[in-house]
This record gives structure tokens, sequence and C-alpha cells, in this order.
């Protein structure tokens, strides 16, 4: 019976959640800026609803300096009151950077996602994009039940996938190539990442595998790699193991 009403949860449970098609280089500076290596991001939102904004993902080049959420003194009639949340951090070196924030209820799983690219200058020349970001009505909730367990994730509508057992392969529009992502209990080891406070490995083949607990697997080759490591996060990110 449980295990009924996780299923019937999951189905009709659609998690919003990011896509990287596009980048525009941000316009607003009064919530996004950069000075030199160092960066401020601030969002709003309300007290009392349970949605908080945090981070999903960072490059290893960005080290996180201070999160301070703060009370709006403005009259609202919205719940709770209007709150903004600020992440200040810095980039280590002169590579590109980047970082996906998540606003979500924490238990639900399901938000909202910001993706920001950063291109470093040790003067006042960084240069910040933003990825457009497609919410819920673009992509499709899947599921496969196997051995009294389910395993699930969430797809571009465009994209395709076959199932077999706790195993997907699911494809990119007008590709050939595949990300597999499947349950297994094999151990794994790698460079650690973090992606919304879990840690996983990331392996030598593109692999990225959960650390503690049921491993929830990803596979794909360098160039589904490089083109679509930002879909990567939220393939792995949206990924449900239920027993």
């Amino acid at each position: 019976m449980v295990l009924d009403m996780k299923r019937l949860m999951m189905i009709v449970f659609v998690l919003a959640c990011l896509v990287a098609c596009t980048r525009k280089e941000v316009e607003n500076m009064d919530d996004v800026s950069c000075n030199g290596r160092d960066c401020t991001f601030r969002f709003p939102s309300n007290a009392g609803t349970g949605y908080v904004w945090d981070v999903v993902y960072h490059s290893d080049n960005i080290t996180m300096n201070k999160v301070e959420t703060k009370s709006v003194k403005i009259n609202s009639i919205e719940d709770g009151g209007p709150l903004t949340t600020q992440f200040d951090l810095s980039v280590t070196d002169d590579n590109e950077a980047l970082i996906i924030f998540k606003f979500a209820r924490p238990w639900e799983g399901n938000g909202d996602y910001e993706c920001y690219s950063i291109t470093p200058d040790a003067g006042e020349n960084s240069k910040l994009e933003q990825s457009s970001i497609s919410y819920h009505k673009d992509l499709e909730h899947v599921y496969s039940l196997a051995d009294n367990a389910m395993f699930s994730i969430n797809i571009l509508k465009n994209w395709t996938y076959e199932k077999d057992g706790l195993h997907f392969k699911v494809y990119p529009e007008g590709k050939d190539e595949c990300f597999e992502l499947f349950y297994s209990n094999e151990e794994a080891s790698g460079t650690t990442i973090n992606i919304y406070n879990k840690e996983f490995f990331l392996t030598e083949d593109q692999s990225i595998v959960t650390i503690e607990g049921n491993n929830i697997c990803l596979k794909c080759s360098r160039d589904l790699y490089d083109e679509y490591f930002k879909e990567m996060i939220m393939l792995v990110d949206t990924a449900r193991y239920e027993e």
C-alpha cells in the first residue's frame, strides 16, 4: 500500500526543473552583479511558504563566501512578508564558472531553477550570462516499476526515452546517442561533486553516481557530457528511487 501511494503521488506530481537552452547576458544588475571575481546574487521569496533558495550545483572554481536571508521592510499582502536571500561568492581562477540555483520546498524535491555562467576578469569586466529556463510544462515525468521498486526522472517533452526495468535510455532531440540512467548497487569511485547538498562521484567515463545509499547512476559519452552538462544535473537532481 505504501508503494502504491508513492506511485500515485509520483505519477501525478510533476517536478519543475532546469533545462538550459540559450544564454543571454544579464541586464538587471540590481539583483545580480560581479565586481572582478566577486559576485552577488539576490533572490526574492516569502516567509511562511516553505520555499527557499539554495545552490544545486557550482563548479569547482567557485567558493561560496556567505549566504544570508533577510526580511524586506515594505508593505505586502503576500504570505509571511517578502524576504531576500543573498549569495556572495568568488571565482578562484580565470576559467568560466557555472552555478545553478533552485527555488523549492526542500521536502518536495520539485522547484524552479536559475543557471548562470561567469567569465571572470580581474578588473570590472567580468561577463555574467543566464541560461534560459523552461518550467514543468515543457517536461515529462516518466517512471519504471520493477522488483517492488520505482525509478523515475523528468525529461524534456521533445526528448525520447526507452526503459527496461529500473533502467532508462534518454535521447536528446535529434541525437542518436543517449544518456543512461539506472539504479545500481555496485561500488564506484571518482571525483566528488555536489548536487543539491548530496555527494556524487564523477567517474573517469563521465558517469555520475551517488556515493551513499542506493546508487542512482547516469552515463553518457564525452560529447553529450560537454553539450548537455546542465541537463545532466537536472536529470540527476530529479531522479528518484523508491521501494
